[in-house]
């Protein structure tokens, strides 16, 4: 059956051949992206790859377009689908250490910097981090970072969402069978282990569900394709969800609510639902 684990996770990524299908997604639901800019990565040999991000008060949703041969191909198999996950840390170098002794291959910690204009505060981000080499769910940029100029992520005068968006709930994962749920399940938890001790507990995304292909099919009503990507949903929290309705009305996007969760089926675009609770 289902299952709602806690995470610990700082942002998430959706990988795409070009940006204008999160554009034309996300822009129409009333969610507000500032520019697009470019990612100096700090791996050796990338060019600096062109994002956008959807800023929240506990994380955010980044966007990211992928260029031919670069360190993203070895992820996206499709035009667009949600492949990133950064942990969270407070301390990048303890983190390292940790993850280290419990156990897992990771590269050195890397510096990375992108130009942030998500509010009042506007400058250069500085982050540290590194890569999990052996993710436990399949085709995952899978990190850790440290926000070195956290005033320009996360800070009180954010660009805010016209939807009344807030918060990202969680993400839901789909999963082959009971088997792989099972192992799913046990790759986080030593993912937990390695990353909770050291992370920023004011700005996290808390859960993630995982759950077979026939619940998510009962839960959600949505059909994802899990060799595409077994990120198959995204729920945002909002203030006012008839807000959420006039914005999906306006763009003519179809959506049906089950278990309390507005869900807009994304499946062709994104492989992934976008959902919406109050």
């Amino acid at each position: 059956m289902s299952n709602i684990i806690k995470s610990y996770i700082d942002h998430i990524g959706i990988i795409n051949l070009n940006l204008d299908s999160c554009r034309k997604v996300f822009i129409p639901l009333g969610f507000a992206g500032g520019p697009s800019t470019k990612m100096d990565t700090g791996l050796s040999g990338e060019k600096a790859a062109e994002n956008m991000h959807f800023m929240f008060d506990n994380s955010y949703l980044e966007c990211i377009e992928s260029k031919e041969g670069d360190y993203l191909r070895e992820y996206l198999h499709s035009p667009s689908a949600m492949h990133t996950v950064v942990m969270s840390s407070a301390d990048i170098e303890r983190t390292h250490e940790n993850a280290l002794s419990c156990g897992f291959e990771i590269t050195p910690v890397m510096e990375a910097s992108r130009p942030a204009d998500h509010g009042e505060n506007k400058g250069n981000a500085v982050f540290q981090w590194f890569k999990f080499l052996e993710p436990c769910i399949p085709f995952t940029l899978l990190g850790s970072a440290e926000h070195k100029t956290k005033q320009y992520i996360y800070q009180e005068h954010r660009y805010q969402h016209p939807n009344t968006a807030f918060q990202i709930d969680r993400i839901v994962v789909g999963c082959k069978d009971e088997a792989e749920l099972q192992t799913f399940s046990e790759g986080i938890f030593k993912l937990n282990s390695a990353v909770s001790p050291f992370c920023d507990p004011a700005h996290l995304i808390n859960n993630i569900e995982l759950c077979t292909k026939d619940e998510i099919s009962t839960l959600y009503n949505i059909h994802p394709d899990l060799e595409r990507s077994q990120y198959n949903g995204i729920v945002f929290s909002v203030k006012d969800m008839d807000t959420v309705k006039e914005f999906a009305e306006q763009a003519k996007f179809d959506y049906a609510v089950h278990n309390d969760i507005l869900i807009i089926d994304f499946t062709e675009q994104l492989n992934l639902f976008i959902g919406f609770k109050a």
